[in-house]
């Protein structure tokens, strides 16, 4: 009938707009969808320059302060422990002078990935800076975290992964006191790189040993 015929053009033209608004809404959903996919990514891309090195594409000073000072604050609060190793490259500056700049970096980023293989997960690896690197071990004794770092120095001395053959490191290593902030327990660990270096270099001390042997000689 003609009233049929106007309900069903009525009908007709309000499920032809539903339509429309519905491809309207899919497209600006799947608009919003793709912005927000970008707008991750490059939130992402932003904290990975704002936490890693761009080098050596391990974390930087900045990523490694922010982590210890939030381990530092948990050991505070309850039981447990913390290690730390500082490592340095011996005679980076030689490396540079003699085989150039370009063989300084990749030094670096090799040393870097091997000491990234060797560690735990669990365990934070920063570019200190320069050639220095700084390792985090949560729940490591002065012990442990030495014997690690031996285990290390001699991997990195019969590495053979890297063109230049006499590179080694000096680390220093420290254990986490009660009390302890966070500047006092890098300052003993760079004492005891210092020490390490002092003694002739490509070897592992803990500041701990160093006072100990002077007061025994006292």
């Amino acid at each position: 009938t003609t009233e049929t015929i106007e309900v069903l053009k009525m009908l007709s033209s309000q499920i032809a707009i539903s339509i429309e608004n519905s491809k309207l809404y899919l497209n600006l959903e799947e608009q919003v969808r793709s912005r927000t996919e970008e707008l991750q990514k490059a939130l992402e891309k932003v904290e990975k320059l704002a936490s890693y090195d761009k080098l050596t594409n391990i974390y930087n000073r900045m990523k490694f302060d922010e982590i210890i000072d939030n381990e530092i604050d948990r050991l505070n609060r309850y039981e447990g422990t913390l290690s730390i190793i500082i490592a340095d490259i011996d005679h980076f500056k030689r490396i540079n002078d003699t085989y150039g700049h370009i063989s300084g970096d990749e030094a670096l980023k090799t040393h870097a990935q091997i000491i990234k293989e060797y560690f735990r997960k669990t365990d934070v690896i920063a570019r200190w800076g320069g050639e220095e690197f700084i390792i985090l071990l949560p729940e490591t004794n002065s012990e442990i975290a030495f014997n690690l770092a031996e285990k290390l120095r001699k991997i990195v001395e019969n590495n053979n992964r890297f063109s230049i053959n006499e590179i080694s490191l000096s680390l220093g290593v420290e254990e986490f006191k009660r009390g302890d902030t966070k500047e006092k327990l890098i300052e003993r660990a760079d004492k005891a790189l210092y020490l390490a270096k002092g003694e002739g270099r490509n070897r592992t001390m803990r500041f701990s040993d160093f006072l100990a042997s002077k007061l025994k000689k006292n």
